[in-house]
C-alpha cells in the first residue's frame, strides 16, 4: 500500500533545470571553460558539486570545488529571484495528494536555501512533512541516498513510496531505492524507461488508481 509520494523538484515541479544550466555553463565560462552540450545535460539530475567534481575530474582541472560551489550558487540564486515557471499540476496534484492523506517529501539535489524559494513562488512550501535537499546527503542521485533518508523521516517504508521524477538519475535512484517510479515527461529529453510508468505531466499522475 502506497503511503507516501516522493517529489524531485528542478524539472518536476519547476521549470528551473535551463536556468540551472545556464547558471552552471556562466560559472563554467568564467573559470575558461567551454561546456560541450554532453557536459550541459550533466547538470541535470544531480547536485552541482556532483557536476563540478566530476567535470574537473574529467577534464583534469585542478580548480577549487568549493569556490566553484559558491559562484553557482550566487549566480542561480540571483535567476530565482526573478521568478519561475511552474509546470502544469505542480501546486494542484501535491495539495490533492494531501487531502487524500499521503505523506509528501520533497528529494531536490538543490541546496535548502533554493528549494525553499522555488516553493515558495509556488505557494507549496508548507504542503511538504519533509524536504530532502543536497544539504541532507552526502551521495547525489542516481544512488538512493536522498530517497532512503525521505522515506525514513516521513516514516514510511521504502516499498510504501512512489516517486515522481523527470530525470534519468532520478529514475535510477528511485528503483535502487526499491519504490515505484511514475516518469513525468514535461519537457523531456530524458530516459524514463526504468520508471513503471510514464506520463506527460503532473495533472495525469493518479496515485490511488495505479497503485
Amino acid at each position: 500500500m502506497i503511503k507516501a509520494v516522493l517529489f524531485d523538484m528542478d524539472g518536476l515541479l519547476a521549470d528551473t533545470e535551463n536556468l540551472n544550466m545556464d547558471a552552471a555553463t556562466e560559472v563554467c565560462a568564467g573559470l575558461g571553460i567551454s561546456l560541450s552540450p554532453e557536459e550541459k545535460q550533466k547538470c541535470i539530475g544531480t547536485t552541482i558539486e556532483k557536476f563540478f567534481r566530476d567535470l574537473f575530474k574529467q577534464r583534469q582541472l585542478d580548480l577549487d570545488l568549493e569556490s566553484a560551489c559558491e559562484a553557482f550558487h550566487r549566480a542561480y540564486g540571483k535567476v530565482l529571484e526573478k521568478g519561475i515557471k511552474a509546470f502544469p499540476g505542480a501546486e494542484s496534484l501535491p495539495r490533492a495528494l494531501k487531502q487524500e492523506g499521503y505523506k509528501l517529501a520533497i528529494v531536490s539535489g538543490s541546496i535548502r536555501t533554493q528549494v525553499d524559494m522555488v516553493l515558495s513562488q509556488l505557494g507549496i512550501l508548507d504542503i511538504f512533512d519533509v524536504i530532502i535537499s543536497a544539504d541532507d546527503i552526502t551521495k547525489s542521485k542516481p544512488d538512493p541516498e536522498g530517497f532512503l533518508l525521505a522515506a525514513k523521516r516521513v516514516g514510511v517504508l521504502p516499498e510504501e513510496c512512489v516517486v515522481l521524477e523527470d530525470s534519468e538519475a532520478g529514475a535510477k535512484a528511485g528503483k535502487a531505492a526499491g519504490m515505484k517510479v511514475i516518469g513525468v515527461v514535461n519537457n523531456g529529453g530524458q530516459d524514463l524507461s526504468l520508471a513503471d510508468s510514464i506520463v506527460q505531466d503532473l495533472t495525469e499522475v493518479n496515485i490511488t488508481a495505479n497503485y
